[in-house]
């Protein structure tokens, strides 16, 4: 390789936990038509509230309860820069990324971000020039 004029050879390693699912809660809406009379007191403490009603009511209540879920996933990698001619290593790094959200974790944020880390360590530490 040192004949070709390569200098140095990056290898990479990544493992990928894909995409894990876990519950955030439930959503529940729903709609009463009826008539209720009643009295009663709510109490707030931080983010928990407590309701205590007293009273009647007759009608119908109509509910749909929706599960809700949050999406992440973690890419761990470790890479190493090998100098062609002699084997030695250069650099040795490892880190992880992650990404989470609501509607999507797509496959590109973690690996271009694995990528990115990587080379901005290596332009850091001025083992590599910035890139042109």
């Amino acid at each position: 390789m040192a004949e070709s004029g390569t200098d140095a050879v990056l290898f990479v390693n990544v493992g990928d936990s894909g995409v894990q699912r876990e519950y955030a809660g439930t959503i529940l809406s729903g709609q009463y038509t009826g008539s209720m009379n009643s009295t009663g007191t709510i109490n707030t403490v931080g983010p928990n509230s407590t309701l205590a009603i007293d009273g009647t009511s007759s009608g119908t209540m109509t509910a749909v309860s929706t599960p809700t879920y949050r999406y992440r996933r973690q890419t761990n990698f470790s890479a190493r820069l090998t100098e062609a001619s002699s084997g030695r290593n250069l650099w040795v790094g490892n880190g992880q990324v992650n990404a989470g959200g609501l509607l999507f974790v797509g496959n590109n944020a973690s690996a271009s971000s694995s990528v990115a880390a990587i080379f901005d360590d290596l332009q850091k530490k001025g083992i590599i020039g910035p890139s042109t």
